[in-house]
């Protein structure tokens, strides 16, 4: 079964064990995340790599990443952003981190990374068994060790280039490309133009276009597809719910492009993935 636990802190933190695989996007907020069980392809940017229990990703605020599972796969995921650090998340977002993958297999040798990264799963995994199993305070004890995550970032894990040139980069896409996604976000059940979208981020048509692939690493339309199959996903998972059905609430209504689009997305059609995922055990950690 695709098993998605989501707690969050408010709106500012989001902790989640999930199965599955995820199409290309992004977000403002820092992610962190551990691998349990299982491993995985992903991608940042244009370079791909491969994840195994243990290791540990951090991706930077706006950066396209994509999962592909390669085996039943079990991922603890921190994401956080401005609502919990206020100003205080510039000096993050701005970094780009040179060692995106921390691999379980780093040896003390490699300076002081290695024990940087032990105390970062420590951290991630306290954080998880406390949102399970709440006790007094625990959003505060979360809020706390969250703000570990933020200060273990900025001492001890290493950039690359300059932080000035990955300002620009980001400009380009800034509070334009967050307007688009927030009305994806809302209305990706309905025929979005790209017209639309342009409007939205306040661009002309072709510079949108250009902006927005250039930040994603995907056109628009084929995005808001893999967005719909993301969404068509989760549903899948309730069996009440026929598959035409949700083909027609995620804004595919015509099976025949729904099942293509699909299975061009994961490998699978709809059937064979609600059999495969709802026939599967849960996993605790």
């Amino acid at each position: 079964m695709l098993w998605q636990k989501e707690l969050d802190f408010g709106e500012t933190f989001n902790c989640t064990i999930v199965k599955g695989d995820y199409f290309a996007h992004f977000h403002e907020e820092m992610e962190i995340a551990l691998c349990i069980e299982g491993r995985y392809n992903l991608r940042l940017d244009e370079i791909e790599y491969e994840v195994s229990a243990g290791d540990i990703t951090i991706i930077s605020s706006m950066v396209t990443h994509e999962i592909k599972e390669i085996e039943d796969t079990s991922i603890i995921y921190v994401i956080f952003g401005r609502k919990l650090l206020g100003k205080d998340f510039d000096l993050l977002e701005r970094r780009d981190f040179s060692m995106p993958i921390l691999k379980a297999s780093h040896s003390s040798s490699e300076g002081g990374l290695a024990g940087a990264a032990e105390k970062l799963r420590r951290i991630m995994l306290d954080i998880y068994h406390e949102k399970v199993y709440t006790g007094i305070c625990s959003n505060w004890i979360v809020c706390a060790r969250t703000l570990e995550i933020f200060a273990l970032l900025m001492r001890e894990f290493p950039v690359k280039g300059s932080e000035e040139q990955r300002g620009c980069r980001r400009t380009l896409s800034g509070d334009s490309m967050t307007a688009v996604m927030a009305m994806i976000n809302r209305e990706y059940y309905r025929e979005i133009t790209v017209e639309e979208a342009a409007a939205a981020a306040y661009l002309s048509k072709n510079y949108f276009c250009r902006a927005f692939k250039a930040t994603t690493g995907t056109p628009f339309h084929e995005y808001l597809m893999g967005y719909r199959v993301s969404c068509a996903k989760k549903l899948l998972l309730q069996e009440e719910l026929k598959i035409g059905e949700i083909a027609e609430k995620v804004g595919i209504p015509v099976a025949k492009t729904f099942n293509r689009c699909f299975k061009e997305k994961t490998g699978m059609t709809p059937s064979e993935y609600r059999k495969k995922y709802i026939s599967a055990p849960k996993t605790e950690i």
